[in-house]
């Protein structure tokens, strides 16, 4: 009997995948979408399959699509109300997980989007120096919420870190997610990596998994520090099964995109995602 492409079936999460199953999620995810790639020379050449070359195919045809993570994202102090409605648009056909855009354009983005969009609107708050007051933090969220954001990436007080000033951290953190939390929204905070040792980035996070953070971020892009997998493992390795992990800054690449994803990032802020996904190319 000759091998076959598909073992008989694949257990994952306690649910057997028969191969017509395997077929439709092939075809719905093509190729070029998907997080990794799979070459059939890999295969052994066996009637039966191992259960490591089982999950191995169970890994390659049915890891989420890459679209999934990407924030679609426009920072840029000079983007202009068409910027926004082409990023808008370009998430809507990419199926992306949202969008990140300035303050002043969430209005516009949920009309750009349409009611019932499943894409998202991330907004930013304290940005990209995080040294705004904590009261004033506060008011950006709600501001941002009244006007239909779904996500806030707020900035962390660098200097007050610097300072070791672990007060007035856990207190502006706290005011981020309490803001956050009492409007139902989700609340990420935006770390700065390259600019904390490691010790500092994990009493950061300690402080952040108590007040209820749900994203730790690893930048802004703003200060020459792009997101690296060290960043993102050491993230997911603090955030535990409490919090996400968003990586952000100079994701230009489809190599680096899943290098990412592998090393644990649960979202991509890039303003490449057409180029991630090949819509560019």
């Amino acid at each position: 009997m000759k091998a076959t492409a598909f073992p008989s079936g694949y257990l994952r999460e306690g649910l057997l995948f028969k191969p017509a199953s395997v077929r439709f999620l092939k075809a719905l995810h093509p190729p070029s979408q998907r997080i990794f790639h799979f070459n059939k020379s890999m295969l052994p050449q066996s009637d039966a399959l191992s259960y490591f070359w089982r999950l191995k195919l169970l890994l390659h045809y049915l890891m989420t699509d890459l679209r999934e993570f990407i924030e679609h994202t426009l920072l840029k102090p000079d983007c202009s109300l068409q910027d926004v409605r082409r990023i808008c648009e370009e998430a809507s056909q990419a199926g992306f997980a949202g969008v990140c855009i300035p303050p002043f354009y969430v209005r516009d983005a949920k009309r750009f989007l349409g009611e019932g969009s499943p894409v998202r609107v991330a907004t930013v708050v304290g940005f990209p120096m995080g040294y705004t007051a904590i009261a004033a933090k506060s008011e950006e969220i709600k501001r941002a919420v009244d006007d239909g954001a779904d996500e806030i990436d707020a900035v962390l007080h660098i200097a007050a870190v610097k300072s070791q000033n672990w007060n007035h951290v856990q207190h502006d953190i706290e005011g981020v997610a309490r803001a956050t939390h009492l409007r139902g929204r989700i609340s990420k905070l935006i770390l700065e990596c390259g600019l904390l040792t490691e010790e500092e980035i994990r009493r950061v996070c300690a402080i952040a998994g108590e007040a209820g953070i749900h994203y730790l971020k690893t930048g802004t892009g703003f200060h020459g520090f792009p997101a690296t997998e060290e960043m993102v493992r050491l993230l997911k390795a603090l955030a535990g099964d409490q919090m996400k992990v968003k990586a952000s800054g100079g994701i230009r690449t489809r190599e680096m995109a899943e290098a990412l994803v592998r090393a644990g990032a649960d979202r991509l802020g890039t303003s490449s995602g057409r180029t991630l996904i090949g819509q560019d190319e």
